[in-house]
């Protein structure tokens, strides 16, 4: 016999009403725990789609706040539905640097680097993030400014550093300790670096940004070499710290 069915044969009405009001208790707590989930799921889902949609008008409309307005207008939403992005603008550059990281691992898993040395490793998969910014060229100018805010620093180093561990590691670097830090940081230099010379590279096809990386290798090369001596890889974030300025013509 069940103990439901003991507790109403003995009469031990007491016993059984606790039973019952925890049993509903818990079936009202899984039943909100539900619509707690349901209700998160379709506000990434909201969001999601404002992002994506403000992303495709980005050409037109750049890394604004009216962007994501006219973005929740145009999915049925009312204006006012931007306010899920607590950020803003700066939500709307952040989606655009972790979709395109995305694309990024998904694409070098699609290549084969196998017979590639460090160096042709690195300059592909570099390549690759860098070409995801062509379509964006003309406004990354306002992304990067948006970047350079008080809330948008942190966000700036968080995913730069994300972005070069996972491209570090789906290359197959499988570096340790000191070296680790040591290429990541001079890997961040020389991808920060070449991005913003891309930012106002006219050539046909970013020609000359591809030329910069290369020359940007090669004293990406002579720093991992000295990974140990701190001297080393201090002049090399010396030697990024300058590319970035000249690259933006702010030191001439």
């Amino acid at each position: 016999m069940s103990s439901l069915r003991r507790a109403i044969k003995n009469g031990n009405y007491n016993n059984l009403a606790s039973r019952l009001f925890s049993s509903a208790s818990l079936i009202n707590n899984v039943e909100f725990a539900q619509m707690e989930r349901t209700s998160h799921d379709k506000l990434l889902e909201t969001r999601e789609k404002i992002l994506e949609c403000s992303l495709n008008q980005v050409s037109q409309k750049g890394w604004t706040l009216q962007n994501l307005m006219d973005s929740a207008n145009m999915l049925g939403y009312p204006s006012v539905t931007h306010g899920i992005l607590p950020n803003g603008e700066l939500d709307l550059v952040s989606h655009f640097l972790d979709k395109s990281m995305k694309e990024t691992i998904f694409s070098i898993k699609q290549e084969d680097f196998t017979n590639l040395a460090s160096k042709e490793k690195l300059r592909k998969a570099l390549t690759i993030r860098l070409k995801l910014n062509t379509s964006f060229l003309s406004t990354l100018p306002e992304a990067f400014a948006i970047l350079a805010s008080t809330k948008g620093i942190p966000i700036a180093l968080d995913k730069l550093l994300t972005l070069v561990d996972q491209v570090s590691w789906n290359i197959g670097d499988k570096t340790s300790g000191m070296d680790w830090y040591s290429r990541r940081l001079s890997i961040a230099g020389l991808y920060t670096s070449t991005e913003l010379y891309m930012m106002q590279d006219q050539s046909v096809d970013q020609s000359a940004t591809w030329e910069f990386l290369e020359r940007r290798l090669s004293d990406y090369d002579e720093a991992v070499s000295f990974v140990q001596e701190t001297s080393k890889v201090a002049d090399f974030g010396l030697k990024s710290v300058v590319g970035i300025l000249e690259s933006v013509n702010i030191s001439k």
